[in-house]
Formats: structure tokens, C-alpha cells, sequence
């Protein structure tokens, strides 16, 4: 179950699996910090500056996602598909991509002080002045 917040109105909840909130969060830019988004398909969506501090994005499709300057500080993004995403200066401080695939994806200048990058796939994945203070790097395919 997803809790989606916003401005606007009261908390909106959603019990799917397969649940696509692209549309909604594209529209009504809901806050997203330390809600449960496992298994969500956000392919292609536009989460630009989105607080998704603490959020549980485990197993999610984010293939091709602008996360520009978005906010991941301790999110849970193991096993996440994150290929060809635009993380452009993204804080993923302390985030868990353990098994993520991230191949293709844009990290320029992001943060990824104390992420744990056990497993993952950065192939072809631009890492110019990318923070990696303290990051586990494990087993990672570069």
C-alpha cells in the first residue's frame, strides 16, 4: 500500500502491485518522503526535485525517470531499475542500491556518500564528479 500526500488534499492511498502513478505525481507533484513505492512503475515520469527522502522504491521501474536534483537521502532502491535515468545532481546519501541497475543512467554530480552499491550495474553510467565519500562498492560492475 502507497500513502501519497500533497498540498492540496488529503492523503491518497493505492493498493496495487503493478501500481503507475506517473500521471499523479507528474500532475499533482505529491510528496513522496518515506512513502512505500515497491514494485511501482515510474517509467519515463518526471520526478525533477522530488522529496523522495526515505522512501521504500525497492524493486521499482524508474527506467529513463528525470530525478533531477531529487531528493533520495536513505531510500531503499535495492534491486531498482534505474537504466538510462537522469540522476543530475541527485542526493542519494546513504541510499541502499544494493542489486540496482543503473546502466546508461546520468549521476553528474550527485551525491553518493555512504550508498551502498553492493551488486549493482553502472555500466556506461556517467559518474563525473560524483561524491562516493564512504560508499560500499562491492562486487559493483562497472
Amino acid at each position: 500500500m502507497a500513502i501519497i500526500r500533497n498540498r492540496y488534499t488529503d492523503n491518497i492511498m493505492f493498493e496495487s502491485k503493478t501500481l503507475t502513478l506517473k500521471e499523479l505525481v507528474e500532475t499533482y507533484k505529491c510528496e513522496l518522503a518515506g512513502a512505500d513505492l515497491r514494485h511501482v512503475n515510474l517509467a519515463e515520469a518526471n520526478l525533477a526535485e522530488a522529496n523522495l527522502a526515505g522512501a521504500n522504491l525497492a524493486g521499482a521501474n524508474l527506467y529513463r525517470v528525470d530525478l533531477k536534483r531529487a531528493d533520495l537521502a536513505r531510500a531503499n532502491l535495492e534491486k531498482i531499475d534505474l537504466r538510462e535515468a537522469d540522476l543530475y545532481r541527485a542526493n542519494l546519501k546513504r541510499a541502499d542500491l544494493e542489486g540496482a541497475n543503473l546502466e546508461g543512467a546520468d549521476l553528474e554530480g550527485a551525491n553518493l556518500e555512504g550508498v551502498n552499491l553492493i551488486g549493482a550495474n553502472l555500466g556506461r553510467v556517467n559518474l563525473t564528479g560524483v561524491n562516493l565519500d564512504r560508499a560500499t562498492i562491492k562486487g559493483t560492475y562497472f
